[in-house]
């Protein structure tokens, strides 16, 4: 079904495109009259597109239904005469469709493939903006290829697919999957459970209740006030991280993560990434690396058990745990001096190792 749609997608579906053009010109646009539709039996809001920008908002309350509004305009950077500009605004419309516990909006062109990519080629396709208003408990699934999505105050799962663009997710009570290649993201107050993926980019979440499960190539990403389970896996990322409280686990290829203020447990590896990691409250932490560095902060009033060790690397602890040298590399094992029990243990094969406080 994916390989369908994409492949409809590539004929010529478009969604939306720059908001900013149209309010420069605004005689090049032309705004179709707003469609409302029944909701009916429907659970499911499926919205497809190519191009563009996708707004969502909730319908006014106690409304049981769809509605939406398709603005079409051409880019004022590249003149159209005023036949051309009538040809291209006619060739997009929205299509509505419901099976099972499903509506869908599609945004089709009225043109073949080749007749399509000859209006590209030109640029003078038209663009356009999308905008639907629906009742906020239903489940929202979105289709996207390049450009904006936005969806706000939403009280059901929202999941987006992407191949670049911005997406702006807020205020969400339910389940969120966000997977963009090469766009970027911005997530805040998501009550439920979250997945994002990039390949690209940047990603920035925050105030996030619920298991957080992230995956990047090489975004860039800032994570903050999250409180639940915590899953990162970055290749050639830049991560950071604060004010996170729960179980969290780190798969580090190359990348640089900063750890700032955590609360909870913290374990994983990295292969020649650098791990740096405060911990707030009691110490649970297990991190190992080929050849990263390790560095793990900790309070004072802990009273942790301490096991480090590194076969090539550095070693660098607290004076209250004892060092060794042998054959086998650098070791340091003991406890530290306050009163809160705990417990850390951090390996590496080359990679250096520092304990230090807070």
């Amino acid at each position: 079904m994916k390989r369908t749609l994409f492949c409809q997608l590539a004929i010529g579906i478009l969604i939306v495109g720059q908001v900013g053009a149209a309010s420069q010109k605004k005689n090049l646009g032309i705004s179709d009259p707003i469609i409302k539709v029944e909701r009916g039996s429907a659970h499911r809001l499926f919205i497809l597109g190519f191009v563009g920008q996708l707004v969502v908002t909730p319908s006014p309350k106690k409304s049981n239904e769809i509605s939406y509004r398709l603005t079409k305009y051409l880019d004022p950077m590249n003149p159209s005469s005023s036949d051309e500009k009538n040809e291209s605004l006619r060739m997009l419309s929205v299509r509505t469709s419901t099976s099972a516990d499903t509506l869908e909006l599609r945004v089709v062109s009225s043109l073949n493939r080749s007749d399509w990519l000859k209006w590209v080629d030109v640029k003078r396709a038209p663009l356009a903006k999308l905008e639907i208003q629906a009742p906020d408990n239903m489940n929202v699934e979105i289709y996207w290829m390049h450009g904006e999505v936005k969806v706000s105050n939403w009280n059901g799962a929202v999941s987006v697919i992407a191949q670049d663009g911005h997406q702006s997710i807020d205020e969400v009570d339910g389940d969120l999957s966000l997977k963009s290649m090469f766009g970027s993201a911005h997530v805040n107050n998501i009550h439920g459970s979250v997945t994002l993926e990039g390949f690209t980019d940047s990603i920035n979440a925050s105030g996030i209740t619920g298991k957080l499960t992230l995956k990047t190539f090489a975004s860039d990403v800032k994570l903050k006030k999250i409180v639940g389970a915590i899953n990162l896996s970055a290749q050639k990322s830049s991560v950071t991280t604060q004010d996170t409280n729960g179980a969290m686990t780190l798969q580090n290829g190359a990348a640089s993560m900063h750890i700032k203020d955590h609360r909870g447990s913290i374990g994983g590896a990295s292969e020649s990434g650098l791990i740096d990691a405060s911990i707030v409250g009691p110490v649970n932490a297990k991190l190992a690396s080929v050849s990263g560095p390790l560095i793990l902060r900790v309070p004072r009033s802990s009273e942790a058990h301490v096991s480090l060790s590194t076969e090539k690397g550095n070693l660098n602890a607290p004076s209250s745990v004892e060092s060794k040298k042998s054959a086998n590399g650098k070791s340091a094992r003991g406890h530290l001096e306050g009163k809160e029990p705990g417990f850390l243990r951090l390996t590496s094969e080359s990679g250096d190792i520092s304990l230090k406080f807070l």
